[in-house]
This record gives structure tokens, C-alpha cells and sequence, in this order.
């Protein structure tokens, strides 16, 4: 029902400046179009210049997105680079900066709705804002990316130094117990919550089989320890079950990301092209 509003809002939207353009054809009296003029066109030539501004902001989002539908897509294992994963964020945190700005400009245009270039404004706003609510949800979705991979990447390492069982043990203890704490304090969006909590769910099983595989190795009980080899293999599979989950969630976000951009802001941006240019040659 959301999405149907929002919808509607836009074809409104799209049909006001239609009528808005074709409208300034119609001014019946040149004396009120002379003297609406100066102010219309002030409008016009401030909106005209920060919609060329935002168009390049807008197709650098579609590259983001792309890329990030691509690697969602794609079963290749994913290496991330922290430092070039976190100069991204900075980098859509800097595109945020600049559709603040730009929307900041917008503002002190007029915004009668009963006119063209109030309703062209509207408009422009809208569309900047739009585009600043991707950016933000990429960048929320690339922050929960950064803090889990952080979060997990430790346990990687476990095992590689050739160590004692018990040693193995108090290491996979204090390794799980300190993921646990970390993906306990990850913020994390609304569409990943379900998901995340499974994660954490047997995160948190891990930790509790590591303090069960410790006491076992300190006794030497080849029972218990036995006992926490077949859990183990039980753990992973549900905690491989929750990832694919989590990465399956990450895809929908991605396409609905897509959808946006070439659904509801790429009409929004192509009507505004069109209403701008009508206003500028009348």
C-alpha cells in the first residue's frame, strides 16, 4: 500500500507539471506575464541549474547500485577491503552533502502551487530528495556490511598456528565470545533484522559449544569432545542456512534499490527535464 501511495504521489506530480508547463502557453494577459517574468524566470534558470547539478549525483547512483546488484549476484566468495569499503561510505556520505546543498538552494524558491515554476520547485525538491534517500540507505546498508564482515573476519584465523586442541579451544572460547558481543551491537536496518538475529542466534550457540569444547579438552574426555565435533557440524549448517538467508535479503534490497531508481525517480527526472525545458523556451 506504501509503494501505491508513493506512486500516485509521483504521477500527481508528473500530471501538475504537464499542466504547469502547458499552463505558461496560456497567460492571457501579457501584462501579468510581464510581470511575473523576472520571477519565473529567476526560478526556473536556479531549478534548471541545480537539476544539471543532481544529474550526474543521479548517474553516479545508478553505477553504485549496479555494481552493488552485480555482486550480489554473483557466487564468487567476497574479499572485502575494508579501507576501499569504507572510502566508498565517505564518498556517498560527500554525494549526501552536496544533494543537502542543493536542496538547501531549492528552498528559498517559491513554491506556489498555483503556478509553473512553484510546482516545477516542488518538484525539484522532491527528485533531490529521493535521491538523497538512496544515498542514505546505501550508506546504511554499507556501514552493517563494514561492522558484520569486522565482527566475523577474526575467526578466519583460528586454527592456522598449529596449536594444541585446548589451546584451539580457549581460543574458539574467547574468539565467539568477543563476534557475539560485536554483532550484539551492530545497527542493523529494518529489512536485515530477522535475519541478523538468526545470525546472532547461533553465534551465541557458538560461544556456548566453545566454553563446552574447552572443559572437554581440559579433562581429556573423548566423549564430550566427541560430543561438540557433531554439534558443531549441526551449528554450521543452521549458521550457513542464516547467512544464505542474509544474502538473499541483500539481493531483494539491491533489485528494490534498482526499482527505484529506473521506476519512480527516473520518471520524476525525466518529467522535470521536459517541464524545464518547456518553461525555458516560453
Amino acid at each position: 500500500m506504501k509503494k501505491i501511495r508513493l506512486r500516485f504521489k509521483l504521477l500527481l506530480l508528473c500530471l501538475l507539471l504537464t499542466v504547469g508547463a502547458v499552463s505558461l502557453f496560456l497567460l492571457s494577459s501579457p501584462v501579468l506575464a510581464a510581470r511575473q517574468e523576472s520571477t519565473a524566470r529567476a526560478a526556473i534558470d536556479k531549478v534548471t541549474e541545480v537539476f544539471e547539478s543532481a544529474k550526474p549525483i543521479h548517474d553516479e547512483l545508478k553505477i553504485k547500485v549496479g555494481n552493488l546488484a552485480d555482486s550480489e549476484e554473483s557466487d564468487e566468495e567476497l574479499d572485502l577491503d575494508i579501507d576501499e569499503f569504507k572510502a566508498e561510505l565517505e564518498e556517498l556520505s560527500h554525494y549526501v552533502s552536496q544533494l543537502d546543498e542543493l536542496h538547501s538552494e531549492l528552498s528559498a524558491l517559491p513554491d506556489d502551487i498555483n503556478t509553473s515554476e512553484g510546482k516545477t520547485v516542488l518538484a525539484a525538491r522532491e527528485y533531490i530528495t529521493m535521491l538523497k534517500n538512496m544515498f542514505l540507505d546505501l550508506i546504511v546498508l554499507g556501514r552493517y556490511t563494514v561492522d558484520l564482515y569486522t565482527s566475523v573476519i577474526g575467526l578466519e584465523e583460528l586454527g592456522d598456528n598449529g596449536t594444541s586442541i585446548l589451546q584451539f579451544a580457549s581460543d574458539w572460547w574467547d574468539a565467539t565470545k568477543y563476534v557475539l558481543v560485536q554483532m550484539e551491537d551492530i545497527i542493523v536496518p529494518d529489512y536485515l533484522a530477522l535475519s541478523h538475529e538468526d545470525l546472532t542466534k547461533y553465534m551465541r550457540e557458538f560461544n556456548e559449544l566453545g566454553a563446552d569444547f574447552y572443559h572437554a579438552a581440559d579433562i581429556d574426555d573423548p566423549l564430550r569432545i566427541n560430543s561438540c565435533i557433531a554439534r558443531l557440524g549441526r551449528i554450521e549448517r543452521m549458521f550457513e542456512r542464516c547467512f544464505v538467508n542474509l544474502m538473499d535479503d541483500l539481493e531483494l534490497q539491491s533489485k528494490q534499490a534498482e526499482s527505484r531508481l529506473e521506476g519512480p525517480i527516473q520518471l520524476l527526472r525525466d518529467e522535470l527535464e521536459r517541464n524545464l525545458n518547456l518553461l525555458k523556451a516560453a
